[in-house]
């Protein structure tokens, strides 16, 4: 299976495991000229950006480098204002490893 058929795969199983925790799923793979957004869900009022990494074996947040994290702040405020929202909103890092779901962060703090 290629790198992008796999990251579709883990995206599926991160939208199941949010639907099953009650999240509406607004958006997914938003390409941003600045990153891309995995997927863009509602929760308890608030909108929820979330970054779906995936590995075989090992931990995917790893991956999750200073310039991934830049990035995707870029992509949220680029969204946030092309879209002309004004909500709070949350970003969330959710794991799969093996086809499972491994880890779930559910308020990512950027400073």
């Amino acid at each position: 299976m290629n790198r992008r058929r796999k990251g579709t795969v883990a995206e599926e199983i991160a939208v199941s495991y949010l639907r099953s925790l009650g999240y509406s799923i607004v958006d997914r793979n938003v390409h941003m000229r600045v990153g891309e957004i995995d997927i863009v869900a509602e929760h308890n009022g608030e909108l929820v950006f979330v970054e779906v990494r995936s590995s075989s074996s090992g931990n995917p947040l790893e991956s999750i480098t200073p310039r991934k994290i830049e990035h995707l702040k870029k992509a949220i405020l680029l969204y946030m204002a092309e879209n002309k929202l004004d909500v709070p909103f949350r970003i969330e890092v959710i794991t799969v490893v093996g086809g499972k779901i491994h880890a779930h962060i559910e308020d990512l703090m950027l400073d």
